[in-house]
Parts: structure tokens; sequence; C-alpha cells
């Protein structure tokens, strides 16, 4: 099996098993076929055979293929239980997560209808918090205005006065 991350079900909920690995038959196995060819062989010499000792074979071989067969049918009988019993549950767990997926799609909905002007809100907010105010530095205001204060007593402007 994969490495898969599998969610915990609900304590409510009986865990899921995966169906039993089988092999699928479309038709009819080889292992039946065989079983049956061997039985009606051993039985037709069976009935024809008039050695009791060949008749014992016989019916001994016979015995051992219809225990084959009915091997293979309850091996068969079984995985389709198996199957029926998972396809059951899962059902049954389809109908339990139902009402969750549609909370799950009313919650989708909101937030596609909510999402845009919250996003919104957000990128404003960002703005907001992310300008920053210049300190005033006040040795350059200084500087400036001693600059033009001599300006202007060189043009004779501040000394008239």
């Amino acid at each position: 099996m994969s490495d898969e991350l599998v969610e915990q079900p609900p304590p409510e909920v009986e865990p899921q098993l995966p169906p039993p690995r089988i092999q699928m038959f479309t038709g009819i196995p080889d292992e039946l076929r065989a079983a049956v060819a061997a039985y009606r062989t051993n039985y037709a010499a069976y009935t024809v055979a008039q050695d009791p000792a060949a008749k014992a074979a016989y019916k001994t071989a016979s015995d051992n293929a219809m225990a084959t067969i009915n091997s293979v049918i309850a091996n068969a009988s079984a995985a389709s239980n198996a199957n029926t019993t998972y396809i059951q549950r899962f059902i049954a767990s389809y109908q339990n997560t139902t009402g969750d997926i549609g909370e799950l799609q009313e919650q989708t909905r909101a937030i596609r209808t909510q999402g845009p002007a919250l996003q919104n809100t957000l990128a404003q907010t960002q703005q907001l918090h992310s300008r920053t105010v210049a300190a005033a530095d006040e040795t350059s205001l200084y500087v400036k205005a001693g600059i033009v204060f001599g300006l202007l007593i060189a043009a004779g402007i501040v000394g008239t006065l």
C-alpha cells in the first residue's frame, strides 16, 4: 500500500476497511474449469469401472475434485460477501458525510462573497501600518534658515530694517 495521509473518522463512525484484495474473475476461473473436468472424467470412470480397486481410486479422485470445486465456490462467495459489506459501509459513510459536504459548501460560498471585502480591508490596514512618519530633522531646518537669513543680509534687505 502507499504512504498516503488518511484522516481518522469521528469516534461514532466505524473505521472503514479497504476491500479485500481478490483477483477479479470475468468468467469461470481456470482452477474451477480444471476441477470440473477432473470430476467429470473421474466420475465417468467410476461409473463404468468394474474393478473395486479402480472404482475406489476414481471415487477418491472425483471426491477430491468436488472438494476443490466447493472450495473455489466458497472463496468466490466470501469475496463477494466482503465486497458487498465494504460497499454497504461505504454507502453508509457517504450518507453520513453528505451533510458535512453541504455545510462546507455553504462556508465556501460565504468566503467567496465576503472574501474580497475582507481582502480590501486587510490591504488598507497594511498600507496604514506600513507608512512611517518621517521625524523632522531640526538641524537641517536651522541650517536652511541660516542660509536664507545670510542671503538676506548679503542682499542688504535685513540690515536696513
